[in-house]
């Protein structure tokens, strides 16, 4: 038996040697396999893949191609050993019609394609494989589920002779590289589903998210850029909101649903238009996009809400990965939508109940003029609750309230109102500032919800006597400028309104002269910010020394456009001023 063994000859030596051959085969498989199985993005992927086909069949070169069919030409995505030379040939061979004919008849034929000798080849020619420097090849097609991947073409300089063996693992390498690159396409769109999310979760104004929603499709498909549409049910047309990268003229700016290919949007589907690959190859790139693929957005209410059509300069075909992921992208758009215009609706109300709130019909002030200013932020954010109120409480009394209410939106704007008259209300009975704001903190204590509360500056003024009273209740304290160019600050304690039951307030008077200017404000003003450097009352003091005492100026406006200079106001802002005029 030992002997038998030993004398490996004929057929069983022939069997032993292909057992060790597919050994061999199914080890360096295993080996690549390891290598590539670090999930990677797609390019990382085939960087390691050419390098490492490479070295499996002891080639000095490799490198990895995508093919149009609509261009007719391949794009190459990485190589190795490639000087720069040599790149720049395999290159414009690339772009060639007809140029890589081995690797397009790999694809083709999804076959790998042996070339002992190169030179020998009709394929190639002597001609070519010396320009090559070749001496032989194989062209390694990626394929999974019938979708082309790409190939791989491995270079040799000298001519060789291929078997069973090296057969074997070409193919089993485009197997493991074309798992490979369906495993990194995979994480790859989750990568860009999970930041699209994240992205569009951020934002609730309706431009923004829509702008999410194109940036986010055209990223997730590697598009050239992308629209939006919005549906209109009364027209049954896609309007087109916004564009995002390289589309220029090409988007149209209505789909009609009522004709083919747009259509079959309203059945859920997905809509693929291509150039057709016989088409004149050289009229391609004037004719952009080469494709276009459009994917509904479903609404809750609604069978449709708006679609997306992502464009590209190049052939591209939809897998079964990247539909499911723009069907998700699709949901998250829908989403998004849909509370952006919710939002809008929202905003709409708060926008018309604060209007309402700031439309103050001020009593005439004998001989005082009164300047005020409220601007939203500047980031265009969603309203706030601040508010300014000036009324009459006769015999030449009137009331001054300079509040903000937290929150934002509508219920905001709502909880403003219901401060701002239940105030007039307790200083219709007393107005003593401390008086009304104690009852007014109770008052909101239970009105507004646990986590609302509000801040106040409340007085009374009295036109005859020229002499004011005033209370804080958390409030940024208001400023007087003197004649003299000194600015006085009421600094009070006093706590938040609409948080503890049975606060106590203090109350100080003040009066004003001729050319005396009275200024309250909200914390928007302070707090306008450059950096980390907020504007602060500081600076509210000394731009208030420096125009105050110009009977011409805007005092409120200019402290407002002057903290706006130093840096973004990032909250809404009232600035109230009453100046002491002397004029009838």
């Amino acid at each position: 038996m030992l002997g038998m063994v030993e004398v490996s000859t004929g057929a069983a030596g022939d069997e032993v040697a292909g057992l060790r051959d597919e050994v061999h085969v199914a080890d360096a498989l295993l080996r690549l396999s390891t290598t590539l199985s670090d999930l990677r993005d797609p390019e990382e992927t085939l960087a390691v893949a050419v390098r490492h086909t490479a070295q499996l069949l002891g080639a000095p070169r490799c490198f990895a191609v995508s093919w149009d069919p609509v261009l007719r030409q391949f794009f190459v995505l990485a190589q190795w050993g490639c000087d720069g030379p040599h790149l720049a040939l395999i290159q414009e061979l690339a772009e060639k019609p007809g140029g890589l004919p081995i690797l397009h008849e790999a694809l083709t034929q999804g076959v790998v394609q042996l070339v002992g000798d190169a030179a020998a080849d009709p394929r190639l020619g002597a001609e070519a494989a010396m320009r090559r420097s070749l001496g032989s090849y194989i062209a390694i097609p990626l394929a999974r589920g019938g979708e082309q991947l790409g190939a791989l073409a491995v270079e040799f300089d000298e001519p060789r002779v291929f078997g069973t063996t090296e057969e074997a693992l070409a193919e089993g390498i485009g197997r493991q590289v074309a798992n490979a690159l369906v495993a990194s396409r995979r994480l790859d769109l989750m990568r860009e589903l999970r930041s699209f999310g994240l992205n569009v979760g951020r934002v609730t104004r309706l431009a923004p998210v829509v702008q999410e929603v194109a940036v986010g499709a055209a990223r997730l498909l590697r598009g050239d850029g992308a629209a939006v549409y919005l549906y209109d049910a009364t027209q049954k047309l896609l309007t087109r909101t916004h564009t995002a990268g390289a589309v220029g003229d090409t988007a149209p700016a209505h789909l009609d649903l009522t004709q083919e290919p747009w259509s079959g949007l309203l059945d859920a589907n997905v809509v693929v238009l291509a150039r057709d690959e016989n088409d004149d190859a050289e009229d391609v790139r004037e004719e952009v996009p080469v494709a276009m693929i459009a994917a509904p957005i479903l609404g809750s209410d609604a069978p449709l809400a708006g679609a997306v059509l992502v464009f590209f300069d190049r052939f591209v075909s939809l897998g079964k990965d990247e539909a499911e992921a723009l069907s998700v992208l699709g949901a998250q758009s829908s989403m998004a939508l849909e509370n952006a215009q919710r939002f809008e609706r929202q905003r709409r109300v708060a926008r018309s109940l604060q209007e309402g709130l700031l439309a103050t019909e001020t009593p005439p002030l004998h001989g005082f003029r009164i300047d005020a200013v409220y601007e939203p932020a500047s980031h265009d954010a969603e309203i706030g609750g601040d508010f300014f109120d000036v009324f009459d409480l006769g015999e030449g009394i009137v009331g001054i309230v300079v509040g903000d209410v937290s929150g934002k939106g509508a219920e905001a704007a709502a909880q403003t109102a219901q401060a701002k008259y239940m105030l007039r209300a307790f200083a219709i009975r007393n107005a003593s500032p401390a008086s009304v704001l104690y009852h007014l903190n109770n008052a909101l204590v239970h009105g507004f919800a646990e986590d609302r509360f509000a801040t106040c500056m409340f007085g009374v003024f009295d036109t005859n006597s020229s002499t004011g009273q005033i209370a804080l209740a958390g409030h940024p304290p208001p400023l007087v400028f003197r004649r003299d160019g000194t600015v006085e600050t009421f600094e009070l304690p006093g706590t938040i309104l609409g948080m503890f039951e049975d606060q106590q307030f203090e109350q100080t008077s003040f009066h004003l002269d001729q050319g005396d200017v009275f200024v309250a404000y909200t914390d928007g003003l302070t707090e306008a910010r450059r950096d980390k450097e907020l504007y602060g009352i500081e600076r509210v003091s000394r731009q208030l020394a420096r125009c105050a005492g110009d009977p011409s100026c805007d005092v409120a406006r200019t402290l407002y456009e002057d903290a706006q200079s130093f840096g973004e106001v990032t909250d809404d802002t009232v600035v109230f001023a009453l100046r002491a005029s002397g004029d009838d």
